[in-house]
């Protein structure tokens, strides 16, 4: 019975941290980064971004058309 308020509190933090510390760095938001601070998004790294997305959207076609043709005899 004497631990029950210990063991309590301690439930009480941890939840209280998941809550107000964990979870929102979990989504991107940290409470203790001012809202001017956001990171703001790169446009060098968002085009290199979508031109790899490019390249492997390209090599998955080249998969598709490799494996739809008929494959040669190799006897």
């Amino acid at each position: 019975m004497e631990t029950l308020l210990p063991v309590g509190v301690a439930a009480a933090a941890l939840v209280l941290t998941y809550f107000t510390c964990i979870r929102p760095m979990r989504r991107g938001h940290c409470m203790m980064m001012p809202r001017s601070q956001e990171p703001v998004e790169n446009p060098a790294v968002s085009g290199e971004i979508a031109e790899l997305r490019a390249e492997i959207a390209a090599l998955r076609g080249e998969n598709v058309d490799n494996a739809t043709a008929d494959p040669s005899p190799t006897a």
